[in-house]
C-alpha cells in the first residue's frame, strides 16, 4: 500500500488517501468474527490465488474510520455502525451493511452480524469485497458461520442480502458462489 500526498490519477487528486492494487483486500472490524473470516479468507484464496489480503481483526469501532481513510475495503463487525461512525463517513462513499448472520442472544432472537463493504468515492466496491461478500453468502460460508456458533441467514434473508450485493457490484444475482 502506498500512500499518496496529492497525486493526480486520471484527472482526480487525491488527498492523504490510500491506493492499493485491485488484487487487494484489507480487512478491518471485529475480533467476535474471526473464525468465519478466516474460513471466508481460505475458500476467497481458493478461487482467487493471487489476491493479497489484509486481515486486523482488533474491533468493530476501528472499522469506520479505517473505511473513511480507504484503508479497508470490507469490515466484519458484530453490531450496526452508530451515529458519530457514519458522521465521519462521506455520504457518497457510504459503506453497505451485507448481514452474514446473527448472534444468538439468551433471549432466543439474535443481533445481526454484518460485512461492511466499503465503496469508494466513485461509489464502487473493490471486486475481492464483493468476492468475499459473495463467499460469506454461499452455502459453504453460511455453514462456517454455523460452525463458529452463530445463527446462518435464513434462506429469504440470505437471497435478499444477495440481491443487495448484487445492486452493489452492478450485476446479476449469482447462484450459490
Amino acid at each position: 500500500m502506498a500512500t499518496v500526498a496529492a497525486l493526480g490519477l486520471m484527472g482526480t487528486t487525491l488527498v492523504n488517501s490510500v491506493v492499493r492494487p485491485p488484487d487487494h483486500l484489507t480487512l478491518v472490524g471485529s475480533r467476535a468474527l474471526r473464525s468465519p473470516v478466516e474460513s471466508w479468507l481460505e475458500l476467497l484464496r481458493e478461487r482467487y490465488p493471487n489476491t493479497r489480503v489484509h486481515v486486523r481483526l482488533y474491533g468493530s469501532g476501528l472499522a469506520a474510520s479505517a473505511m473513511a481513510d480507504n484503508r479497508a475495503d470490507a469490515a466484519p463487525m458484530s453490531r450496526p455502525l452508530n451515529s458519530s461512525e457514519r458522521a465521519i463517513l462521506p455520504a457518497n462513499a457510504m459503506p453497505v451493511a451485507i448481514p452474514v448472520g446473527g448472534l444468538p442472544l439468551a433471549s432466543g432472537h439474535a443481533s445481526p452480524l454484518y460485512l461492511y463493504v466499503a465503496r469508494g468515492a466513485s461509489g464502487r466496491a473493490a471486486p475481492p469485497a464483493i468476492a468475499l461478500a459473495r463467499i460469506a453468502l454461499s452455502q459453504r460460508g453460511q455453514s462456517e458461520m454455523a460452525r463458529a456458533g452463530f445463527e446462518p441467514l435464513a434462506i429469504d434473508r440470505r437471497n435478499s442480502a444477495r440481491a443487495q450485493l448484487a445492486n452493489l457490484a452492478n450485476d446479476r444475482i449469482d447462484q450459490d458462489y
